[in-house]
């Protein structure tokens, strides 16, 4: 996910004005910067795995998802939120949280540019409605 940066500045636009938690973390950001479109181009590109993976759940089918909010220019980026709106606009809603610790990390804890992560998420969701 996140890879070609064709386009950025279209797709960002579009991300933040369909996601509040996205709209929230991109204010301040300089839409030309490297950490933007990185951003901009992992979540358009999740977004539309997230459209062929919710069109084959089930309704009242489950999904999970372990996630680690990662840090862009210093900046948290709240991933599980974004994912959560993203799942909610396709009829799959949130059903728990459960937030645990990454004990054995192949890195450090801080490699030589930022701190790494040290928990996840696993994001647990049901299938509510057949969108069309």
């Amino acid at each position: 996910l996140g890879g070609s940066r064709k386009r950025a500045a279209e797709r960002g636009a579009d991300l933040v004005g369909k996601y509040d938690a996205a709209k929230r973390y991109a204010e301040g950001l300089c839409t030309t910067s490297s950490e933007y479109k990185r951003f901009v181009v992992f979540f358009a590109d999740l977004e539309d795995c997230l459209d062929k993976i919710c069109v084959v759940t089930k309704v009242r089918g489950y999904q999970a998802w372990t996630i680690g909010n990662r840090h862009l220019g210093g900046k948290r980026v709240p991933m599980e939120d974004i994912l959560a709106e993203m799942m909610a606009a396709r009829g799959v809603e949130t059903i728990g949280r459960i937030r645990r610790s990454i004990h054995a990390k192949k890195m450090a804890l801080r490699n030589s540019i930022s701190a790494t992560m040290s928990t996840e998420t696993v994001l647990l969701s049901r299938k509510s409605a057949q969108l069309t």
